[in-house]
């Protein structure tokens, strides 16, 4: 369809047809700092690795509250055989054996020696923490990697269509020669349909690109949260090509900052803690309680309106429940370290893999622009030699094509080099170089 409006039109409003197709949206300017920055702050996955720090925090609370007293307000009021009213629950003073009684009490009650529950409670809790801290921060470290794609996705889309465009100019000239030649019955109307035939391509090809460039502005318009999926007026981001690191220094770093693993760590000291706390299940438990206030008592003395004492809890025989209990906690601790285990052969791996996919992408820049600059050339003289009749169209076709290829490989080589940067920081468990210009 569109080679045949090209033709009939003569192709003077064809590029502003693909621009009116892009539809017109609002711009915003942003650099790469500030998407990934924006990326963070509304991210879902963030919050919610957020909020599950907050209810550990809560826990971690709970915990600690058992090293202090508990103390509560009861009352009562009964006519009836003692015992008959349990289902109030009266404690203290309330709970008096009196057929009639009007109490109110204020009770205190501390868990006492309890060989080291409480302390291992806490280390339990506190360590939850420090394993979803290390979550957040990897949840943090995999939602701005997917922001710096983006951004280069974004990028490489524009630059993309900007040498689609440039070869799209190109091959109207060279429509316009054809033509000329052909109205002065110098070339036959083979080269004119020829060059009609390949401008139709190079629309085509733009079209494509702008296509590219709308679908990535969507995507990073999604991570940013933007509901009204705007076009971004991106910043060029800093492309220097990076250095090309030792591999055995880029492994040990993976290894200590990784922080899917500094998760791992602490969810595995958390279990050592837990087998702690299923074995001071095994040792008796010590408790105080105290009990004040007023009764339905006659006479009205001391020994009458304060109750205290203390009781003494000892496990004897459970028939395998809390060794089953250790047992359980000690395997738990076996499962996480072969998880352990396993992810850092995983780091290794994706290291060595990233490491090599850097190399690679940093080798290829030069190569790309030694073949963007020799395409350059090829097309400058089949142009001469055609405006001379001394080459084909079909020659200029061939080379503008390699012209149009080798350009938009050399945009893509800078920006893969830059992506395989960021990814291979993520692996190791570092902050992306992300400056902007």
């Amino acid at each position: 369809m569109l080679p045949t409006l090209v033709k009939k039109s003569r192709l003077p409003w064809a590029i502003p047809l693909l621009a009116l197709l892009a539809g017109a949206q609002m711009s915003a300017s942003m650099n790469l700092e500030q998407a990934v920055a924006r990326a963070l702050d509304v991210s879902p996955h963030v919050k919610s690795a957020q909020a599950s720090i907050e209810v550990a925090q809560a826990r971690l609370r709970q915990a600690r509250s058992d090293y202090y007293p508990q103390i509560n307000n009861s009352g009562l009021a009964k006519a009836g055989l003692s015992g008959a009213l349990n289902g109030l629950q009266p404690v203290g003073l309330p709970n008096s054996p009196f057929h009639r009684n009007f109490a109110d009490a204020v009770n205190f009650y501390h868990p006492g020696l309890d060989f080291g529950r409480t302390k291992h409670s806490v280390g339990i809790a506190r360590r939850r923490i420090q394993a979803l801290e290390a979550d957040l921060e990897a949840t943090q470290a995999s939602v701005a990697l997917d922001t710096v794609v983006l951004f280069y996705e974004v990028i490489r889309a524009k630059r993309t269509l900007h040498a689609a465009q440039k070869s799209t100019a190109g091959r109207e000239l060279t429509v316009r020669q054809a033509r000329a030649f052909y109205e002065g019955q110098i070339r036959s109307k083979v080269d004119l349909s020829l060059a009609e035939a390949d401008l139709s391509e190079a629309l085509l090809m733009e079209l494509e690109a702008r296509t590219a460039v709308e679908g990535a502005q969507a995507r990073l318009a999604s991570a940013l949260g933007d509901l009204d999926a705007r076009n971004y007026d991106l910043a060029d981001p800093d492309l220097t090509l990076p250095e090309i690191e030792p591999l055995d220094s880029l492994i040990t770093e993976g290894l200590a900052n990784r922080p899917e693993l500094n998760a791992l760590a602490a969810r595995r000291e958390a279990g050592v803690e837990t087998v702690s706390l299923a074995r001071s299940r095994r040792k008796p438990m010590l408790s105080m309680f105290l009990s004040g206030g007023w009764a339905r008592f006659n006479p009205l003395t001391i020994s009458n309106l304060l109750a205290i004492g203390t009781g003494l809890s000892l496990p004897l025989f459970t028939f395998g429940k809390m060794e089953g209990a250790i047992e359980e906690a000690e395997a738990r601790v076996r499962l996480l370290d072969h998880e352990i285990e396993d992810l850092q052969l995983s780091v290794r791996l994706q290291t060595r893999l990233a490491h090599q996919g850097l190399e690679q992408a940093v080798r290829s820049v030069p190569l790309a622009e030694q073949r963007q600059d020799a395409s350059r050339e090829a097309v400058r003289l089949a142009r001469a030699r055609y405006r001379q009749q001394l080459g084909s169209l079909v020659e200029l076709s061939q080379v503008e094509s390699m012209l149009a290829d080798s350009e938009a490989a050399s945009q893509r080589a800078v920006l893969d080099a830059k992506t395989a940067e960021a990814r291979l920081a993520y692996i190791v468990g570092r902050a992306f170089p992300i400056r902007s210009r």
